[in-house]
């Protein structure tokens, strides 16, 4: 079991199902273990986008621990839930779990759960757009752990804060949520180490709250500890958050430093999925910059790499930076053709706000065809989505886009201006 992390990291998805399949057919016995091994296989399923079967798996977990009276586990099990719907943007089933992980923490003593608790009931507030309530909580967890630094006990990594709203740089069409990276996603950290990724995760609400003061702030604090540790893999995801904030800022070649610093570091570890994020971050700012044939590279690289892994969530991401730099060339037919890719990728996998990202690109396509029809069409799916996960960022988003679409109608405009 303790090479689960190891397959997240380098992506052999199909191999690591086949070895808890494996596994859990021969140790049917409901015990700890068990409940430990469905767990690590949820998160298996969880990454390769096989939401349905990690929840049934979770859903044992937490039979068997509450069956032999493991209170932990069955906190672990608990927590995995609201993580897990945290995963399908569905803040609202994800607090029930969140809240009961909580209480059970508290009742039990187990201090370090509830401070990762208390951040992750905030960032599920994040995803329904109350940033002042997931700052106090995201905050307030923080400074748990912060107490906590010199506890060996090991928790769950902090949820990321990893997909966020951004204006292309330039007005270059394209699509308006940017999934930055991982972090040190589904496995077990100490609350000193948590701490350092869960400042890197608090920068992402400073940005989204548009203080990049701040967010740099905070980067440079979750930098240094990694620094100070020696934990390279915690530097080059800093160093990752700290590309995409320098080109929020149009510091097109500090981005681009920042990203190759983190790709060497990250080909070294062959840390395979913490590679292709990298490259579809350099495909981002290499569109941008105009230096279109090396952001083909970049993304075709990462296309690949994701393809053979079987990651809908890297192939999906990085599919809407092909459609990216399809528009910025002028080339309808590939972003046509990477966005259908994107929806058929994205779509077993239930997340609303990942469908609603494709289908506005989708409408934006629609748009510069001079089909605006179809791009309300698509606009209005895309905000059922939004609305269905309480994305209030999201539904606004899309009633800006409408409003300014039906403006153009009123006044004879082309549909395809923006």
């Amino acid at each position: 079991m303790a090479l689960w992390p190891f397959w997240l990291r380098r992506i052999d998805l199909p191999e690591a199902q086949w070895a808890f399949e494996a596994a859990l057919a021969a140790a049917p016995e409901r015990t700890v273990l068990r409940a430990e091994a469905l767990l690590a296989a949820a998160a298996i399923d969880y990454r390769s986008g096989a939401l349905a079967r990690g929840l049934e798996r979770a859903q044992e977990s937490h039979g068997v621990a509450l069956e032999i009276g493991e209170e932990r586990a069955r906190w672990r099990a608990l927590q995995f839930h609201g993580e897990f719907w945290i995963a399908r943007d569905a803040a609202g089933e994800a607090l029930p779990w969140l809240e009961e992980a909580l209480a059970l923490a508290r009742r039990e003593g187990f201090a370090e759960a509830a401070a990762i608790g208390i951040y992750t009931i905030g960032v599920a507030s994040w995803i329904v757009g109350d940033f002042d309530r997931a700052e106090q909580l995201v905050a307030e967890g923080i400074d748990r752990l912060r107490e906590l630094a010199d506890s060996p006990e090991r928790i769950p990594a902090p949820v990321n804060i990893a997909e966020l709203r951004s204006t292309r740089p330039g007005g270059l069409p394209g699509l308006g949520v940017v999934f930055e990276d991982s972090l040190h996603p589904l496995v077990e950290v100490t609350s000193a180490t948590a701490v350092s990724y869960a400042l890197a995760n608090q920068a992402g609400l400073a940005r989204a709250r548009g203080d990049l003061v701040r967010a740099r702030a905070l980067l440079e604090d979750s930098a240094a500890r990694f620094a100070e540790c020696g934990d390279a893999a915690g530097s080059a995801a800093v160093g990752v958050r700290r590309a995409y904030l320098e080109l929020a800022e149009g510091a097109l070649p500090a981005a681009r430093a920042a990203l190759e610093e983190a790709l060497e570091v990250r080909r070294g570890r062959g840390d395979r999925r913490g590679v292709g994020l990298v490259l579809a971050g350099l495909g981002l700012i290499d569109t941008t910059a105009g230096e279109y044939a090396t952001a083909e590279r970049e993304l075709a690289e990462a296309r690949d790499l994701f393809r053979r892994a079987g990651d809908r969530w890297g192939l999906g991401s990085t599919l809407w930076r092909t459609a990216d730099l399809a528009f910025a060339r002028g080339d309808l037919d590939g972003a046509q053709a990477a966005l259908e890719e994107a929806r058929a990728v994205v779509g077993p996998t239930q997340r609303e706000r990942w469908m609603a990202n494709t289908l506005a690109g989708l409408a934006e396509l629609a748009l510069l065809r001079g089909e605006a029809d179809r791009a309300a069409t698509l606009l209005a799916d895309a905000r059922d989505r939004y609305l269905a996960r309480d994305d209030a960022p999201g539904v606004a988003e899309v009633d800006e886009r409408l409003g300014a679409l039906a403006k153009h109608d009123l006044s004879g405009g082309k549909a395809g201006v923006r």
